[in-house]
């Protein structure tokens, strides 16, 4: 369906301008003027993505530092937002199987960097709003990464440059009521809560994306196996260093980090103590992680 509008330019003569609707394909156009008419045919197609930022998996922002559309790194959690991209798609739809790696189209959507196709978690449209979950390919190269990010429903793909830097460190956090903390589970393997805070003097463990490379080398859409990474990792707590005792590509999970972290005999307990995280390359340069909370006792 096509929509007429009628409008004057300065000079005084009308002009018509036609909006095509939301489906895609020939729009037959029929224009009469006293006893002359005349028809001719356009073909509407559907838009693209557009207005594409790429936010850290945990905590939807932009990393640290970088500008839109964002900053990536290998074998990060990464959410695409956006429109364009996800038309057609009822809710939320997920990639997640017991029986296999993640799929790298789902939903007709499928996004590649450097032409090697990203693990897709999810593709979500709900009311209006779309994004989708993916693991950056551990394969993906420092520097400008181009990515082709294809869309539901037949719209033609949009091509845009992002920045892979070596880590985009991101703690996953939960919410409990009004207060937000670290994902982190005790050494008896509960999670840390409001009501199962850490105890001063024994280890959790934070869970945690965006920290790189690992040795072994972690694979794109495989599982980690407890692998070591390679990153200078810095940590504190209650706004003081502290140490930590591993940083590891988590056994069983995809994307996912976990931190053995040292919570000091002599820290000052509280329901929501400072937890930082930061990352350094080999050249001194530092990325940091939100800043998120921990509860203590």
């Amino acid at each position: 369906v096509a929509t007429p509008s009628t409008t004057t330019d300065p000079t005084g003569a009308a002009s018509t301008a036609v909006t095509a609707g939301a489906t895609p394909g020939n729009i037959s156009i029929v224009a009469t003027s006293g006893s002359f008419t005349t028809t001719f045919t356009l073909v509407a197609g559907l838009v693209g993505p557009q207005n594409i930022v790429f936010v850290n998996g945990t905590n939807f922002q932009l990393q640290n530092g970088c500008q839109a559309p964002g900053c990536v790194a290998p074998g990060e959690i990464v959410t695409v937002e956006g429109g364009g991209f996800a038309n057609g798609v009822q809710g939320v739809v997920s990639g997640l199987s017991i029986l296999g790696p993640l799929q790298t189209s789902l939903a007709g959507v499928s996004i590649t960097f450097n032409g090697v196709a990203a693990p897709i978690f999810y593709v979500s449209n709900v009311n209006g709003v779309q994004s989708m979950t993916i693991q950056v390919p551990f394969e993906t190269p420092l520097g400008n990464t181009t990515v082709v990010l294809t869309p539901a429903g037949g719209g033609p793909p949009t091509s845009l440059n992002v920045t892979t830097q070596p880590y985009a460190p991101g703690v996953f956090t939960n919410t409990y009521g009004n207060v937000t903390i670290a994902v982190a589970v005790r050494s008896d393997g509960s999670y840390v809560s409001p009501t199962n805070p850490a105890h001063r003097g024994e280890t959790i463990y934070v869970f945690a994306t965006g920290l790189g490379l690992t040795t072994p080398a972690a694979v794109t859409n495989e599982p980690g196996a407890g692998q070591s990474v390679t990153a200078t990792v810095v940590v504190g707590l209650n706004n003081k260093g502290v140490a930590h005792t591993t940083v590891d590509y988590a056994p069983g999970l995809v994307g996912v980090y976990i931190i053995g972290v040292q919570v000091p005999a002599n820290t000052t307990p509280g329901p929501g103590q400072p937890f930082g995280l930061i990352l350094v390359d080999p050249s001194g340069n530092k990325y940091f992680a939100q800043s998120t909370k921990i509860p203590i006792e």
